[in-house]
């Protein structure tokens, strides 16, 4: 049970990173993306 929720958790994580890259190429103001990352932990 432990192995599945981290596999869970990792995909969560890599999906995250995904957003983030996409989030970074596009011209977003500093503070909006900070406020974005922190609103999405």
């Amino acid at each position: 049970m432990r192995n599945r929720a981290d596999k869970i958790f990792t995909l969560r994580i890599e999906r995250h990173n995904l957003n983030l890259i996409t989030q970074i190429k596009r011209p977003v103001r500093k503070t909006g993306f900070i406020l974005n990352v922190k609103s999405n932990y």
